[in-house]
């Protein structure tokens, strides 16, 4: 029997943890994993094809939907052939990476200034998902960012230009490094520097 319920359905590439639980026999508690589905070859894979009883075993969905749209995972005793159980799974599109900012970055920022601005990514189930930094703006000179590329929720450091552009805006963009038709944007503001007062001594007019 299984010990929990296996999924319905997985997105291609992806992954599950699955155990069965062999009872009435002590003396040999293998099974073996096998998968099947409608094209021979590429119905995912196991870590390994052979566990203990109630020990866990990973499987990975296949990198495209085969026929049919579903594989059988099947656990077969090693000491009773005939003893088996089986779940079908249906395999589907990927879900969607999205990315979206962790924090609001400012609405406005002064000349020079910096500001930390940090972007979320979900649905990447690359090893290590990272989204790239851009700014643009009117002038040639719009900011930068330190660093350049980050992973979900870390902080890059964004320097605003020493100038303020035509149009008074930057428009910062962080985007996934996996799928770079997947984005987020924002305008900022940028201001003149504050105005500063030299050393001395005011008196304030009545």
């Amino acid at each position: 029997l299984f010990l929990g319920t296996p999924p319905t359905s997985m997105a291609i590439n992806a992954s599950t943890t699955l155990m069965v639980g062999v009872i009435n026999n002590t003396a040999n508690d293998v099974v073996t994993w096998t998968v099947t589905c409608g094209s021979p070859g590429a119905c995912g894979h196991f870590n390994s094809t052979v566990s203990l009883s109630s020990s866990p075993v990973t499987y990975t969905a296949p990198a495209a939907i085969p026929t049919g749209s579903t594989v059988t995972l099947t656990a077969t005793s090693q000491a009773d052939t005939t003893k088996s159980i089986s779940a079908t799974i249906t395999i589907t599109p990927p879900i969607p990476i999205s990315v979206t900012f962790y924090v609001p970055p400012p609405a406005a920022m002064q000349v020079n200034s910096t500001a930390p601005i940090r972007a979320a990514i979900a649905n990447d189930v690359s090893a290590d998902p990272e989204v790239e930094w851009s700014v643009t703006c009117s002038a040639s000179t719009c900011g930068s960012f330190n660093p350049a590329a980050t992973t979900s929720e870390a902080a890059t450091t964004f320097t605003a230009p020493p100038a303020v552009p035509t149009g008074g805006t930057v428009t910062v963009t962080a985007t996934s490094i996996t799928d770079s038709t997947k984005s987020v944007s924002t305008s900022i503001v940028i201001t003149p520097a504050a105005p500063t007062l030299a050393n001395g001594t005011y008196e304030i007019g009545r």
